[in-house]
């Protein structure tokens, strides 16, 4: 026979005992005398609670319910769990972490890109340096150019006065040795050596034409060759200076080029530099959001089912949390096997378990006021857990009696309260209760013994240990 409904079997020759064994004051939990686990005051006995599926959000619920004080235990990160909800907050956390990977990858990027504009950077500076040196140099060779330029202009105009002299005397001397020739010819003619037969008046012309030629022109075709030549220099030095001053202008467009890249790098320093830092500002953002992303998650991931079972990750983080801190050996199972049966693990009456492990449906017990099939327990606390100021009823996802929750509450979550309606605290608890006088409830007899001192009925020992031992056999939670 399955399990479930051996189970459903034992509870129903469970609720014929229920009414004879009602829980003392002392007891736990209140499930003998409400004759059904997890009933509230306006069920009927023997129904089963209305469940909603874990990870299901309630009305308002928008997945950013706080996180429990403590973080999820580790041997449960890998455990599978159901729900669309679940899925989609891994899909936002995929995305989140592959934002964050492109930005520190864009980061990367950018701090290689500084390094190689600093490298650039230097060979342009040299490169600058060497072109401004090049442009002195070409600069010492114009100057000299037009220094060289400037003698040759000045030898060029000295060679041109003297010239210019020389072909004045001979025009003088011409001229007066002609005219002299008319008044003194004969002397002219002897001093420059006529022969009678000259000096006739043509053969005197002759004579002081000859004269001057020869004693003249050679010095002015002298001068006329020397300007020549100082022309020729001219050109030369002309020539010289207008190539120093194209190299001088070639190298002034390689200094502006060499400048220009500086100014380029420089620039484009300054816009990659910038660019870090708005990405240094999208990383942190970027991890702001994956911080965000995996916060969601984790609440989504504690909200949602199980795979392949019927109770949520935060009620199993807290079992497996309350099994290790409790003070004798015993499964996480032990305290799941209550939870089913007290409450369905806090889905009850429709509700669930939030990311923090509180009911989002505040789950109550028949009053306990002796009516038929009822113990008879007057109010303990005030109504402060149960609502009611005149008789307890049991409170919460494991059904704890208010005078028993006063004596033996365990902050389970460390937020530095004890609350009836919270998995984490009722399950530390519970697991403590059990413990009680009980060094290892790891056998079936001393399981039993401690369901039985939870609440003294055989047939709820035995639904409990029943669903305790199909938790166990299903699940296998590392650690």
């Amino acid at each position: 026979m399955p399990i479930r409904r051996w189970i459903a079997a034992a509870l129903t020759l469970g609720t014929a005992l229920s009414a004879a064994l009602a829980p003392s004051p002392g007891s736990a939990s209140a499930w003998g005398a409400a004759r059904r686990p997890g009933v509230a005051a306006a069920a009927a006995p023997g129904a089963r609670p209305t469940v909603r599926p874990a990870g299901v959000s309630g009305a308002g619920d928008d997945g950013a319910d706080p996180l429990p004080t403590n973080p999820i235990s580790p041997v449960l990160v890998d455990v599978a769990v159901d729900g669309a909800e679940a899925r989609a907050r891994a899909g936002d956390r995929r995305a989140a972490s592959g934002a964050l990977d492109a930005a520190l990858a864009e980061r990367e990027r950018l701090a290689r890109r500084l390094v190689d504009l600093a490298a650039a950077h230097a060979r342009e500076v040299a490169a600058r340096a060497a072109a401004d040196a090049a442009v002195a140099r070409a600069t010492g060779v114009l100057r000299a150019a037009v220094a060289a330029r400037t003698v040759a202009e000045d030898r060029v105009a000295a060679a041109q006065r003297a010239l210019d002299r020389e072909r004045r005397q001979l025009s003088t001397v011409a001229v007066g040795l002609y005219i002299g020739g008319n008044r003194t010819s004969d002397a002219w003619v002897a001093v420059l050596g006529a022969t009678p037969g000259e000096r006739t008046r043509a053969g005197r012309r002759r004579v002081l034409s000859g004269a001057v030629s020869d004693a003249q022109v050679a010095a002015v075709r002298a001068r006329a060759r020397t300007v020549a030549r100082a022309r020729t220099d001219l050109d030369a030095a002309r020539r010289t200076e207008a190539r120093a001053r194209r190299d001088l202008d070639d190298r002034r467009t390689d200094r502006a080029a060499a400048a220009a890249a500086v100014q380029r790098n420089e620039a484009d320093t300054a816009a990659t530099y910038a660019n870090r830092i708005a990405q240094d500002s999208a990383i942190t953002s970027r991890r702001l959001d994956l911080a965000a992303a995996e916060r969601r998650l984790s609440a989504a991931r504690l909200r949602a089912t199980v795979s392949g079972q019927d109770f949520q990750l935060v009620a199993l983080d807290a079992w497996v949390k309350a099994a290790a801190a409790a003070p004798c050996r015993i499964g996480w199972w032990a305290m799941a096997g209550i939870s089913e049966v007290e409450s369905h693990h806090g889905q009850y009456g429709g509700g669930h378990l939030d990311a923090r492990g509180r009911t989002t449906v505040p789950i109550r017990g028949p009053r306990l006021d002796g009516s038929p099939g009822m113990a008879r327990i007057t109010d303990t606390d005030g109504g402060v857990l149960d609502g009611d100021p005149v008789f307890d009823r049991a409170v919460g996802p494991m059904q704890f009696i208010p005078s028993t929750w006063r004596r033996w509450a365990i902050d389970g979550d460390g937020d530095a309260k004890t609350d009836p309606d919270d998995i984490y605290d009722v399950a530390r608890t519970a697991a403590a209760y059990l413990c009680a006088g009980r060094p290892d409830l790891t056998s079936e007899l001393a399981l039993t013994a401690a369901y039985l001192s939870y609440n003294q009925s055989s047939a709820y020992a035995t639904a409990v240990l029943g669903f305790a031992r199909q938790f166990e056999s299903s699940l296998t939670v590392p650690g």
